[in-house]
């Protein structure tokens, strides 16, 4: 049987964009979440949020939204569909991906993205240096998670000499870890 998931951009409402109001934003915030912590109930298998900067999303940072509803729910799976490795230190990452897994009971799931055109200009960001950026970060995310111990030497965001910090009987590799490659 096919599980429903739901996929979450987290939209900036249109009033917001125009002219912002903490009040109202707080509001937008407390309704997502309660409306997240109800999809559980509502018989959904889990929710992707999404990574995206400078626009209309207010999901720039998915791993904060996972941590606000781990602690809601108790059997929903919570993910990241297009964490941007490009955008972050990989060392960072491997440990918001080790906090998230304890967090949430290891309902955990990430998927990654080279990131779009669109944000990686707003940065200066060519999608060529994304690219090799996003394979780098991969490299060490996958060997972080595979592996106690890792020492890597590359770029200066990327060394990483770390040991990733796993819930406890956690399996050495999650297969759930998903590379998107475009």
């Amino acid at each position: 049987m096919i599980k429903p998931w739901i996929f979450e951009f987290f939209a900036t409402p249109p009033e917001l964009i125009e002219r912002f109001d903490p009040a109202a934003s707080l509001r937008h915030f407390n309704a997502y979440l309660d409306l997240w912590t109800s999809a559980e109930a509502a018989g959904f298998e889990g929710i992707f949020f999404s990574e995206h900067h400078f626009g209309a999303s207010y999901s720039p940072s998915p791993n904060l939204l996972i941590a606000a509803v781990a602690v809601r729910t108790k059997k929903l799976r919570l993910g990241v569909m297009g964490m941007v490795p490009p955008y972050h230190s990989p060392w960072r990452l491997v440990e918001e991906i080790g906090m998230l897994d304890h967090l949430t009971g290891g309902r955990l799931e990430i998927g990654t993205s080279a990131g779009i055109p669109p944000e990686m200009a707003q940065i200066g960001l060519s999608v060529e240096e994304s690219r090799a950026r996003y394979d780098e970060a991969v490299e060490i995310i996958d060997r972080a998670l595979a592996e106690r111990r890792i020492r890597r030497n590359g770029s200066p965001s990327s060394v990483c000499r770390r040991r990733a910090r796993r819930r406890a009987g956690a399996p050495k590799y999650r297969p759930a870890f998903i590379r998107r490659t475009k």
